[in-house]
């Protein structure tokens, strides 16, 4: 749909924070990462903040916005880890599932754990352990249909039989929530179940259902053909063909084989409007690259078809300026001429081709070139009439390709033609069903046999693929010498109908969506202070009259980028961004949106969020809708017409004149969890901005004095905090401070914590501190009562023995600036 000049932006990767190529799943639109992208950051501040914040006030502001999932900084660790690993092993991803299993353990409905195991445990091919987490993801986010989807094909794919499939579609259908694409698909999997064993009524029904629950099912409407027997009837082929191109109406492929069905049945003058749309389509994608040959010589056959004789030698033209020695195009020219009876035309390419194919011959016998050989054999078949030369270069071309069935037609041809009947006419059998000309070959043989019944439904048979043209009316002759009737004709009149049902505003839709779609973006709060989540909604909205379909290759790309630097320094650049998929459906309903409501403060951004806590900020968000990277490197909008939108929020500056940090501390001692855990942030970013300062890496801007023995203090307190949350997460900060003998006891206890979450975090910390000295701890904390805990201890034991570097991961959300 879009320029192959600009590669698609979507890969996340460890190692890679500048995705480079789209990633294309097994389930159709259902994406996920590799692991993490970090948001793109500027970190130069906007302005000081004139007075301290009415903390109150800025409070109630806060109060509409939920707070954050508790355990959502956990699943940021682990991705952390993950980004700190250059080249990740599998080794390195254990480190990571310890954390996501330990999120998904304290938080069961946190859809991001759940995700982020399956995406890691399904690259890691641990297929059971990835089933059970996309279950989980599931049961926390009910309405992502490709995530059931995918689901329903790793239970189908674990399966041993078609009962224990059966019993899965069954047991999916009972859900009474369950979407009707979602049904849909199942119904298309119970007809296939039941059409395998060869209970035609029963896969009937449910192909029905299937198509009746979602009209563009497109297997679910192949399969209902074939169990109704009518593939091979001209108005099901059309009617997929729209039904495809309802989906994708920019697909070149699409459009294509909708031109050569019509030109097939006769109607070349509508193909010629689709071998139209199809060379549109084709520019679009690749503007700088020609229209395909072959393409072109169907619509030239087309185009003589339709007695535009000038029309249809101008395209045979084009492609001999493209390049003269174009064999295919020069005999296509020298056939529409003679049937023009334009001798003078035919002749004169005739002699031209004659004298270029002589120059080739005896190289082209030499090195075995099957393309040019099997050139020559057609030119002394079906131009300059020489069996005998044909017969040699068509063995040729054969025995370098021996299974190419246009090489087999000339074959078979060239021998029926020197009187080798029966050898020919076995060649022949194989290739006319789909080849006139090899038919009417078959044919004549046949004949020459006494077998005219059979040539007589050869004849038939091949009248059917092609209803125009020179080898059809050679047909027609044939079976009126045989006193046999042609086959009924398609039913044009039905098949206009068709497509007539085909919107005509789907056929712009790839060259304008934004006359179609659009996409919103809201930040939840215009402004928040530093610990507070930065949520935004994110909707795909469908301004048309027909659904439009969601996803990679389809109408409406899923794909939102979002990068994030300072809103007075836009045109500084930004190296990565965060991914947001909008991957909940297939179809978008007339007048539907669909809609996510994300997180933007995620790890790297949080470098920028937490910088220079006593100064306001104004950040600038940027989303991109269907990400490409652009000649220039730049992140852009792979859709015509639409661009990306820029979102200012500002992040408040902390109180922290005396009374602040009172009420700072009093927070940490006698809050919410939430609110505990958000001034264990508050303090260690005010620490680390202490620390600049004295540095003299900040620039100068009013600042409050900041005791930052106390609040250390305060942060070796909370690792006695009555939550385990707030203990893990005090440790985690500590971790990023240098550490002295009094740290260090007050951290010690940790490793023997009632809680399973603050025993990790400790284990964590002292084998990155204290490398080999630890390793005696670690062999004991290997047969820890917690699994979790067993496993992170053995992971680090492991590592120090052989001397392997260990992840050093930044605790997400107070990564030192």
């Amino acid at each position: 749909m879009h320029a192959k000049s600009q590669q698609r932006a979507v890969e996340r990767r460890y190692d890679r924070p500048m995705p480079t190529r789209r990633i294309q799943c097994a389930a159709p639109g259902w994406k996920l990462s590799v692991c993490v992208l970090a948001l793109g950051l500027v970190t130069a501040p906007l302005r000081a903040a004139d007075k301290p914040a009415d903390d109150a006030a800025e409070q109630r502001k806060d109060a509409a916005v939920p707070p954050a999932d508790p355990a959502q900084w956990i699943v940021d660790y682990a991705l952390s880890v993950g980004q700190q690993v250059t080249s990740p092993q599998p080794q390195d991803a254990e480190y990571v599932l310890v954390w996501l299993d330990a999120a998904g353990r304290i938080s069961p409905g946190l859809a991001d754990a759940h995700l982020w195991r399956f995406d890691l445990l399904n690259r890691l091919g641990r297929d059971e352990a990835a089933r059970a987490a996309l279950a989980d993801y599931c049961r926390a986010a009910p309405h992502d249909v490709h995530a059931a989807i995918q689901r329903l094909d790793l239970d189908f794919a674990a399966a041993r039989n078609a009962e224990e499939r059966l019993a899965l579609c069954t047991d999916r259908l009972t859900d009474p929530d369950i979407s009707a694409e979602f049904a849909s698909d199942i119904h298309r999997r119970l007809a296939e179940i039941h059409y395998a064993q060869g209970d035609a009524d029963a896969a009937l029904a449910d192909a029905r259902r299937a198509v009746e629950l979602m009209p563009l099912n497109l297997p679910a409407q192949k399969l209902l053909a074939e169990i109704e027997g009518r593939m091979d009837d001209p108005r099901t082929r059309v009617h997929l063909l729209v039904m495809e191109l309802s989906v994708n109406p920019g697909s070149i492929s699409a459009r294509r084989k909708l031109a050569d069905t019509l030109a097939s049945v006769g109607m070349s003058e509508t193909a010629l409007t689709w071998y139209a749309h199809a060379r549109q389509a084709f520019l679009q994608e690749y503007p700088e690259r020609p229209v395909p040959e072959d393409l072109v010589l169907a619509e030239a056959a087309a185009r003589a078809d339709a007695d535009d004789v000038d029309g249809a030698l101008g395209l045979c033209r084009d492609l001999l300026v493209r390049d003269p020695a174009n064999s295919a195009a020069a005999m296509a020219l020298i056939a529409i001429a003679r049937d023009a009876e334009r001798t003078e035309t035919a002749t004169e390419m005739q002699d031209t081709l004659a004298a270029h194919l002589r120059e080739l011959e005896a190289h082209a016998l030499e090195t075995h070139d099957a393309a040019v050989c099997a050139a020559i054999a057609a030119f002394n078949l079906d131009v300059s009439y020489d069996p005998h030369r044909a017969l040699k270069f068509a063995r040729t071309a054969d025995a370098s390709a021996p299974s190419n069935p246009a090489i087999r037609a000339l074959l078979g041809r060239a021998l029926v033609d020197t009187g080798q009947v029966d050898e020919g006419i076995a060649l022949l059998k194989s290739v006319a069903g789909a080849d006139q000309r090899a038919a009417l070959a078959l044919a004549t043989a046949l004949r020459s046999q006494q077998q005219a019944d059979a040539a007589i439904a050869v004849l038939q048979q091949a009248a059917a693929l092609r209803r125009a043209g020179r080898d059809y009316r050679g047909i027609r002759a044939v079976l009126r010498e045989l006193h046999a009737d042609m086959p009924k004709p398609p039913d044009v009149d039905g098949i206009r109908a068709l497509l007539g049902k085909l919107n005509p505003a789907l056929l712009n839709f790839s060259a304008n969506p934004a006359d179609f779609i659009h996409y919103e973006f809201r930040l939840q709060q215009p402004s928040v202070p530093l610990s507070a989540p930065i949520r935004a909604e994110v909707a795909l909205v469908n301004n048309a009259d027909f659904p439009v379909s969601v996803g990679s290759a389809r109408m409406a790309p899923d794909h939102i980028a979002v990068s994030v630097g300072m809103a007075n320094a836009p045109d500084t650049a930004r190296p990565g961004y965060l991914t947001i998929d909008l991957n909940t459906c297939f179809l978008l309903a007339p007048g539907a949106r669909s809609s996510r409501v994300v997180a933007l403060d995620t790890i790297a951004a949080q470098a920028l969020i937490y910088r220079q806590p006593q100064r306001e900020l104004a950040l600038e968000f940027t989303f991109t809708p269907d990400p490409v990277v652009a000649n220039d490197a730049r992140i852009v909008c792979g859709l015509p017409g639409i661009k990306a939108s820029e979102r200012r929020l500002i992040r408040r500056a902390v109180n922290a004149s005396p009374e602040g940090q009172t009420r700072l501390a009093a927070q940490l001692r006698t809050g919410s969890e939430p609110e505990r855990l958000a001034a264990i942030d508050i303090m260690l970013a005010l620490i680390f901005e202490r620390q600049e300062e004295t540095s003299g890496k900040t620039q100068p801007y009013p600042m409050a004095h900041v005791d930052v023995d106390n609040l250390k203090r305060l942060l070796r307190v909370a690792l006695r905090d009555r939550s385990a949350l707030v203990r893990a997460r005090a440790a985690c900060a500590l971790s990023l401070l240098p550490l002295d003998d009094a740290a260090v006891g007050d951290l010690a206890p940790l490793l023997s914590d009632r809680h399973f979450l603050p025993r990790l975090c400790a284990c964590e910390l002292f084998a990155r501190q204290q490398g080999k000295v630890f390793l005696p701890v670690l062999e004991r904390m290997r047969t820890d009562s917690d699994p979790l805990v067993a496993r992170l201890a053995g992971l680090y034991r492991d590592a120090l023995t052989r001397g392997a570097a260990t992840p050093t991961p930044r605790p997400a959300p107070t990564a030192q600036p």
